[in-house]
Formats: structure tokens, C-alpha cells, sequence
């Protein structure tokens, strides 16, 4: 429904630069076709993902991307542990679990 909305605005706003004639009509035509495109896109994608959901059995978990972090080490540390790769598991917008080498 967002993505929706941005498509609306996006529209909406083509049609008020086109009255005001500030710009060149057919660069700022291709402009804001080129973003409504990349949000028709998205919401492909995202009713893609919703559908996949449905096939999902409970309690599946997803990889929905991947985030760089910092890590204290000090002298004696076992290095092995500490380069695998800990997963952080999301809950309703929340971090719910972080799990230390992908347990």
C-alpha cells in the first residue's frame, strides 16, 4: 500500500511540475516514469515475497539480508568463533535472538 501511495504522489506531482512548466517536460515526464517503474517494480517483488510466505510451513525462518558490524576482540580469543557468522533473529520489528555461528 505504500509503494502504492509513492506511485499516487509521484503522479501527482508529474502533473503539478508539468502545469508550472519549470522544468523541461520531457526530461521530468522520464524522470518520474523512470521512479513510478522502480516502485511498480518493488511491489512486484513484494507481492512475490507475501506469496512465497503462504507456501512457508510455521516457524520458518528467512534470510533477509545481511548487516556489517563491529567486533571487540582482544589477545587470546578464539578466532574461529569469532569469525563465524552470528545470526541476529527479528521478531515482529524486534530483535528476538542473536545466535553465535549460525546455531
Amino acid at each position: 500500500m505504500k509503494v502504492q501511495k509513492e506511485c499516487e504522489q509521484l503522479t501527482f506531482e508529474l502533473r503539478r511540475q508539468g502545469r508550472e512548466r519549470k522544468f523541461d517536460k520531457g526530461s521530468l515526464k522520464q524522470h518520474f516514469e523512470q521512479e513510478i517503474d522502480r516502485r511498480r517494480e518493488k511491489s512486484k517483488l513484494l507481492e512475490y515475497q507475501i506469496e512465497q510466505l503462504d507456501v512457508l510451513p510455521l516457524g520458518s525462518e528467512l534470510n533477509d539480508g545481511e548487516v556489517d558490524m563491529i567486533v571487540d576482540v582482544d589477545i587470546g580469543d578464539d578466532w574461529d568463533k569469532i569469525m563465524s557468522e552470528p545470526s541476529v533473529v527479528i521478531k515482529n520489528g524486534k530483535v528476538f535472538e542473536i545466535r553465535q555461528g549460525g546455531h
